[in-house]
């Protein structure tokens, strides 16, 4: 199960974890919301992928293209907060960031980074900006008692702070101001965001003197760290067990002199004893993360071009041409038999030819009934078909060779397409997804394409209990807030209804003509 939900983040103020499965289509009214997860999950795999705990940058290439580049980009306009917050779910891990940052900034400060395995029922809890990482091991389902007395001291230090900075006197430029100011706003990220979890105990060395017992609730061991090198995740979680180990030996040390034992001494032997299952775990999630890699394809409408340069960045299909290309793919290769298989469902020829000239452009010719013609003077539908199978082709060769997972988001593949070819789109996806284990999410305004998953989901029998359905459908409605599922039903037929403007509209314009 994979799931995603983010405040303050663009469109949404606050947007409910969703689920998306192997085909996911995003379906909804124009400025509904649907390219703002789009560019949420695109967002977060940059992060994770970056390696750096303590940044996020809205900067590289992908990012740009997803139009985010800046933190005013991406903040909500309506939030009185300047937090984003994200939540991401892969199989039975959670994952949840909490950054803020400057209008303007190409980057931000990752306030929160955590961790949760629901099926161990513990969490790694990573706070950049007061230097400490901490590992939780819940042991009721309940809060912890004492919630009220966490979130008033946070307040009274709030109110200590706010009052220094009132009546210092000091000048708002100053480097006592600032950092005063800095302090008053991590206190108030706390509150906001952190006043459930344990306090925190550090030590300047970066070992643990103790862990923490929370009302009798979730056992907490936090270590800070001040050396940049273990500012990676794997870095800062293998310091979390090399601190815990030398603590556990040195009590035990002790305990066999005849040292008074350390009431946590139970504790840290606990943990100690389960750190292999726990590092199982983490093994698992960087794993999942290793193994899952996005692309994202935007809607880019192809030029009709005779030549397509290699700098060209501004032209999809050049770059795709270019892509294809450097993989060096020959005649009879699986990635060549792709694209001509698929060249043929959306008639647009029976076979290809790419010339480069000089090292600077490339030349598409397209074979078709015997005759060659340059894939610019085909029809923009055909162009654009062969845009998107020649993108496809180019991450099934790369993927197919690294043995990984890929997650292709796709804004609009129907663009200039006519309605059997937009049908035509889901067979591809679905195909795709079953010979190579790719999957997508598409964003797409086609009723055709829709409908086809319907036929499918009743030919396939997707909707049986003992088969799994690979088609979602999440329907963003014309209020930001309202965003549901589509349920398919046995026959194909879904037994709730698209909002105002989707599969109505031919039937309005039906009655009309009566």
């Amino acid at each position: 199960m994979n799931k995603i939900g983010f405040k303050n983040f663009r469109r949404f103020l606050d947007f409910e974890p969703i689920e998306y499965s192997d085909i996911t289509f995003l379906v909804g009214r124009n400025n509904s919301g649907k390219s703002t997860l789009v560019k949420a999950l695109l967002l977060i795999n940059a992060y994770l992928k970056s390696g750096q705990v303590s940044k996020l940058s809205f900067g590289n290439n992908v990012l740009e293209d997803a139009n985010i580049v800046t933190f005013d980009r991406a903040k909500n306009r309506f939030s009185k907060e300047n937090v984003i917050e994200f939540s991401y779910t892969i199989e039975n891990f959670t994952i949840s960031i909490i950054l803020s940052s400057e209008e303007q900034k190409t980057d931000a400060d990752i306030h929160v980074f955590s961790i949760k395995d629901k099926e161990l029922d513990y969490e790694f809890l990573i706070e950049p900006q007061l230097d400490t990482v901490s590992f939780i091991k819940n042991t009721a389902e309940s809060e912890p008692k004492g919630f009220g007395y966490i979130l008033l001291g946070l307040e009274t230090e709030i109110q200590k702070l706010q009052k220094t900075l009132d009546t210092s006197g000091l000048k708002k430029s100053s480097k006592e101001y600032i950092e005063i100011l800095d302090r008053l706003q991590t206190i108030k990220l706390k509150r906001n965001i952190l006043a459930h979890k344990s306090d925190k105990i550090q030590d300047v060395d970066g070992v643990v003197e103790e862990p923490t017992e929370q009302y009798g609730e979730p056992s907490t061991y936090s270590i800070s760290f001040t050396n940049p090198i273990h500012t990676t995740l794997s870095g800062l979680i293998e310091t979390l067990f090399i601190s815990n180990k030398a603590v556990h030996d040195r009590e035990f040390k002790q305990r066999q002199k005849g040292a008074k034992p350390n009431q946590h001494f139970d504790k840290y032997r606990a943990f100690h004893e389960e750190r292999g299952t726990i590092r199982d775990s983490f093994d698992k999630l960087e794993e999942l993360l290793a193994q899952t890699s996005y692309y994202y394809l935007g809607a880019n409408p192809a030029k009709q071009s005779a030549l397509f340069a290699i700098r060209d960045k501004n032209n999809a299909l050049a770059q795709a041409v270019h892509d294809y290309h450097q993989l060096r793919i020959l005649p009879g290769d699986k990635a060549n038999l792709f694209v001509k298989k698929w060249m043929k469902d959306f008639e647009v020829g029976d076979d290809f030819r790419i010339q480069i000239y000089g090292g600077e452009a490339y030349e598409v010719k397209i074979l078709s009934h015997g005759t060659e013609i340059h894939l610019a003077d085909k029809g923009m539908g055909s162009i654009q078909a062969m845009l998107l199978i020649m993108r496809i082709a180019v991450i099934i060769e790369k993927t197919q060779k690294e043995k990984y997972t890929p997650l292709v988001v796709i804004e609009e593949p129907e663009l200039n397409l006519h309605p059997k070819l937009q049908s035509r789109l889901c067979d591809f996806f679905l195909q795709v997804h079953e010979k190579y284990n790719i999957k997508f999410i598409i964003e797409s305004h086609s009723e055709y394409l829709i409908r086809k998953s319907q036929i499918w989901v009743k030919k396939r029998e997707y909707q049986h209990e003992t088969n799994s359905n690979p088609f979602s459908i999440s329907y963003f409605d014309k209020t930001w807030d309202n965003i549901y599922q589509m349920i398919y039903r046995q026959d194909g037929i879904f037994e709730n209804e698209f909002g105002e403007g989707f599969y109505d509209e031919s039937a309005k314009m039906t009655i009309e003509m009566l």
